[in-house]
């Protein structure tokens, strides 16, 4: 089916594979990201909408009264970012491209869709600042394995990388040099100091993938919309 939005410079195709998969055919790049937005909004605008949510400290207007704690500490440490200033990057001409195919799609309902009436909310247009909260919010539950990544190390410590090695998503030479520096944490008496030393390896890595994250498009390390990144195909006609 095509699609025309007013800020596309053609029309675009999405097309839907006998798996679910979204094609987008477009005559330029930036169309294609805008053909990926659209596609996001038709298949999962409430995820975004909940997620955002979730980033935005904004989860009890949604869900209840039992999420009141969790949005003030989330707020209280700005995973929403409304107390820093959003810096600028170079991809932020595929996020805006991205964004404008989502809100078109969100604008162009005529109702509003049953899982909202639900909740009682209304969908909403997005924004970089969106994104950007999602990212935090994703790195807030990543530290949360922290302790899940301990008994991992200290599994690869003592019986051997390779064993372990393909559980792990993108398992680098770096990764296999830290599980060395952990043999010598392998004694319960020394548990304290694994968890340090975790904790340290932990911080490198978000340091790691916030510099490269925001080097390039936040679009495509974001949580909900890195899907559409790496799951959605676009070609150019």
């Amino acid at each position: 089916m095509k699609y025309k939005i007013a800020e596309a410079d053609a029309p675009f195709e999405i097309v839907w594979d006998k798996l679910g998969i979204p094609h987008i055919y477009a005559n330029s790049v930036a169309d294609a990201y805008r053909g990926m937005g659209y596609a996001a909004g038709y298949e999962r605008l409430w995820q975004i909408h909940l997620s955002c949510a979730y980033a935005n400290g904004q989860a009890a207007a949604l869900l209840g009264e039992r999420f009141i704690t969790q949005d003030a500490f989330q707020r209280a440490f700005n995973v929403h970012g409304g107390h820093t200033n959003l810096p600028e990057s170079e991809g932020d001409w595929i996020v805006n491209a991205y964004l404008e195919g989502l809100n078109s799609y969100v604008n162009s309902l005529d109702e509003i869709p049953p899982e909202f009436l639900h909740a009682g909310a209304e969908p909403r247009e997005f924004n970089r600042a969106d994104i950007a909260a999602r990212y935090r919010f994703t790195s807030w539950f990543q530290h949360k394995s922290w302790t899940e990544k301990m008994v991992l190390g200290r599994l690869m410590a003592t019986h051997g990388v390779d064993y372990f090695s393909n559980h792990v998503l993108h398992f680098s030479e770096q990764d296999r040099n830290l599980v060395e520096e952990l043999k010598g944490y392998r004694s319960p008496s020394t548990l304290y100091d694994t968890k340090h030393f975790l904790l340290r390896s932990l911080k490198r890595w978000l340091l790691e993938y916030f510099r490269s994250s925001f080097s390039r498009s936040p679009l495509f390390h974001d949580g909900i919309f890195k899907r559409y990144c790496m799951g959605t195909h676009h070609r150019f006609c």
